[in-house]
C-alpha cells in the first residue's frame, strides 16, 4: 500500500489522471490512463521523485514535456498528501 501511495504522488501519475479528470469525482474513465504497476517491483519503495525520474525514461517522456507538467500541476505536499 505504501508503494501504492507513493505512486499516485508522482507527478506522472497525476499528470495520467489530468488527462481525463474534470471534476473532485473519479468516476467513468477518469482512471483509463493511468498505467498500472505491480508495486512490490522495488522501484516503487523509492521516493515519488525518483520513481517519477524512471517513469519519465521508461516512457521516453522529453524533459520539456516534463517541465510543463511540473509547472502545471501543484505539489502534492501542499495539497496535504
Amino acid at each position: 500500500m505504501e508503494n501504492f501511495i507513493k505512486y499516485i504522488q508522482t507527478d506522472f501519475c497525476r499528470a495520467c489522471l489530468m488527462l481525463n479528470k474534470t471534476t473532485q469525482n473519479i468516476i467513468g474513465g477518469s482512471l483509463k490512463n493511468i498505467p498500472w504497476f505491480d508495486f512490490s517491483d522495488p522501484v516503487f519503495s523509492k521516493s515519488p521523485s525518483e520513481i517519477d525520474d524512471y517513469l519519465f525514461a521508461k516512457y521516453n517522456i522529453s524533459d520539456e514535456i516534463r517541465k510543463h507538467i511540473e509547472n502545471i500541476l501543484p505539489s502534492y505536499k501542499t495539497l496535504g498528501l
